[in-house]
């Protein structure tokens, strides 16, 4: 678009994501996933 979008422009490019909400999300959520909570495991700090 060249610009930020108005609130109505990014809520009608983002309605497509609405019916896959739970699997885009379920991604936001690293420490429910088995694999990266295995990796992150062995991680020391």
């Amino acid at each position: 678009m060249g610009k930020i979008p108005t609130v109505a422009e990014y809520m009608e490019q983002v309605k497509s994501l609405e019916a896959k909400a739970a699997e885009v999300y379920r991604y936001m959520n690293f420490d429910q996933i088995p694999e990266f909570k295995e990796v992150a495991d062995t991680v020391t700090v």
